[in-house]
């Protein structure tokens, strides 16, 4: 007698769901689960930070001043130091500014109130209020502790997703906590930049050369056509410079803010 297996019946052992079904279910279940905790990060971080004055977050960081000072970064720390003093958080912490040489025109914040403004942002302003945005500009990260939190969230978030098991060669993982900061970051800029107007007008009574910068910057772009620079602008931490003087023109508007007035040479000119 001969012996004849029977049939499974159907549906046992055969595959009903896709494998790129499952990956993309995975993957998003991972990106999800990044941004949960880089938001909760936010959250955490942010509540930290607020316990930590400016005085002491300056103090902290003291052996990163600038040692030995030009005489031109002395006259730009002067005026640092009367634009920050226009805000009472400013009493008992210090923001250091100093140069450093770049062709490209720039200034950014540092943890512990280090500033640095790049050479050719400094030769290129003829006027101290148009380096005077820039500069409150960087003054406003420092006062809506930018850095602080980034960095808090930064190592918060390495922390985490080491301990979950997450490797940095996981693509998704980079390209996920990438895609949040540079929105982050984005918002970020766009404060800054409001501060920056309110800045102004405390110091000047106005806020004539507040787009000096971006129209150096714009002029600079000039061969990249405006199409090419708003899909560059989804991957930087920037928003579109077009955009960010649209959006300053209507703080001015919706703020009163008086547009003409004195321009002051810089000291160092």
């Amino acid at each position: 007698m001969k012996y004849i297996p029977k049939r499974a019946p159907e549906g046992i052992n055969a595959k009903t769901e896709s494998p790129l079904k499952d990956a993309a279910f995975l993957l998003s279940l991972t990106a999800g689960l990044i941004a949960v905790i880089f938001i909760g990060l936010g959250f955490f971080t942010n509540l930290v930070v607020k316990k930590i004055d400016y005085g002491t977050e300056t103090h902290l960081f003291q052996s990163m001043k600038t040692p030995v000072k030009t005489e031109k970064e002395k006259k730009i720390q002067k005026l640092v130091d009367r634009l920050w003093s226009l805000y009472p958080e400013a009493k008992g912490s210090h923001i250091d500014a100093g140069i450093i040489a770049s062709k490209h025109l720039n200034a950014f914040m540092g943890i512990g109130g280090q500033m640095k403004i790049t050479t050719a942002l400094a030769e290129k302003a003829k006027y101290e209020n148009e380096l005077a945005f820039v500069i409150c500009h960087e003054i406003g990260h420092f006062y809506n502790r930018d850095v602080l939190n980034g960095t808090g969230r930064s190592l918060g978030l390495a922390f985490i997703l080491s301990y979950l098991g997450f490797g940095d060669s996981l693509d998704l993982v980079s390209l996920s906590t990438e895609s949040l900061t540079l929105a982050f970051s984005r918002k970020q800029e766009q404060k800054a930049d409001e501060f920056a107007l309110d800045c102004m007008r405390r110091g000047y009574g106005h806020v004539q050369g507040h787009d000096s910068f971006f129209k150096w910057i714009i002029k600079e772009e000039a061969t990249i056509p405006l199409a090419g620079r708003k899909a560059m602008s989804f991957v930087q931490s920037h928003p579109l410079t077009e955009s960010r003087i649209e959006h300053l023109n209507q703080i001015i508007e919706k703020n009163d803010y008086p547009k003409a007035g004195k321009l002051t040479r810089l000291p160092y000119r």
